[in-house]
């Protein structure tokens, strides 16, 4: 599940990238939050997986 969670984070990244390449630059913020979201939820994934193996 975490992995889900983890994609859903990177697709509001991009889309938050996107927000910033047409021009409302206040989503530097969102992109950043979204990063480290993602990175939180793959790496809790690859816990798990390591726990169960």
């Amino acid at each position: 599940m975490e992995r889900v969670f983890g994609w859903i984070w990177v697709a509001l990244g991009v889309t938050g990238i996107v927000a910033v390449a047409v021009g409302a630059y206040w989503h530097w913020f969102t992109v950043g939050v979204c990063v480290v979201m993602a990175w939180s939820c793959f790496y809790e994934a690859r816990k798990e997986g390591a726990k169960k193996a």
